[in-house]
């Protein structure tokens, strides 16, 4: 998951994070996310507002 991240890659539909993520469960995504760096943090809050947009 980190290296699709690093990619920038999200998931293409909006609320499915298993298309791209596997089936991880909210609450791994929620412990993987807590796991990674503030600067890691900031670009998945940038990649996924842009996508968004």
């Amino acid at each position: 998951m980190l290296e699709s991240l690093q990619l920038g890659k999200l998931p293409q539909r909006k609320g499915n994070v298993e298309s791209e993520f596997g089936s991880l469960s909210w609450q791994e995504l929620v412990r993987f996310i807590r796991e990674l760096s503030i600067s890691y943090r900031l670009f998945l809050v940038d990649a996924i507002n842009k996508s968004i947009r």
